[in-house]
């Protein structure tokens, strides 16, 4: 359970804060295989259990191969097969299912875990992202506005948030939105904004 949070843990940090990895000695890659290594001696040490198989799932999502995204898939289906209510897993799933351009599926998936009272903002960002898309503009602001309640602190989520307001065409909000994320995200802003994705391998 510890290498599967830990592998979890360097993902988060290497999607969000790359920068942050040179101030720590390491590299993007660098702390990806580490992550792989502690996945994979996580289930080594308990195959039984989802978590490392989530953490292993959502790991090949960080990879541009064309099978990655299937492979990702067939780990997260079995990490859910021995947890039908593992949230990490069937989140990670829903993001692998939108980026194989599954939209209708990823909304069940996320759906799913927001049914089973889920508190974590990240579910609630991938439903407004998944909604936006399929022009359900009413429940991607309200799925947005409920995630940054949830995490008012969190300035990547301000970010998430102006850029759905963007495609709202609500000019307004967008520009509080940013303001906040720049004062939450500080000198770090402007290298986070050229490289932030949205709908990302999260």
């Amino acid at each position: 359970m510890a290498r599967a949070t830990l592998a979890h843990a360097l993902i988060q940090l290497t999607v969000h804060f790359p920068e942050a990895l040179e101030e720590l000695g390491s590299s993007p890659r660098e702390t990806l295989e580490r992550a792989m290594r502690l996945a994979e001696q996580a289930i080594a040490l308990a195959p039984d259990q989802p978590d490392g198989h989530a953490a292993l799932g959502r790991l090949i999502l960080c990879h541009d191969e064309p099978e990655s995204i299937a492979d990702a898939i067939e780990v997260l289906e079995h990490a859910l097969s021995l947890d039908a209510a593992h949230d990490p897993a069937q989140t990670a799933l829903a993001v692998a299912l939108a980026e194989r351009g599954d939209t209708k599926k990823a909304l069940e998936a996320v759906d799913q875990v927001l049914k089973r009272g889920n508190a974590l903002p990240q579910p609630l960002l991938l439903r407004a992202l998944l909604h936006l898309k399929s022009g359900h503009t009413d429940q991607a602001r309200r799925d947005i506005e409920r995630a940054v309640r949830l995490a008012p602190t969190a300035g990547l989520l301000w970010l998430d948030a102006a850029e759905v307001a963007d495609a709202l065409d609500d000019g307004e909000a967008a520009t509080f939105q940013r303001q906040r994320a720049q004062e939450l995200l500080g000198a770090a802003y402007e290298r986070i904004v050229a490289t932030h994705q949205p709908l990302t391998r999260k």
